[in-house]
């Protein structure tokens, strides 16, 4: 249960980054609403991979 509570804690972290990075680009570039949902679908594939990616790390590691 602590495990989850660590990997959903460092997903919040990794989407506010991802957040903050999406706001940087927009001032830059002035992206177009296709272009923001594609941004945010890739950065948000990227942040649960890592998660899931920790979380399995975890679980080798307790065996």
């Amino acid at each position: 249960m602590a495990a989850e509570t660590e990997t959903r804690k460092n997903s919040d972290e990794l989407l506010d980054i991802a957040a903050e990075m999406l706001l940087l680009l927009d001032k830059k570039h002035h992206l177009t609403e296709a272009e923001t949902a594609m941004v945010i679908f890739l950065m948000g594939d990227c942040v649960r991979y890592v998660s899931e990616a920790e979380h399995i790390r975890r679980m080798m590691s307790n065996d």
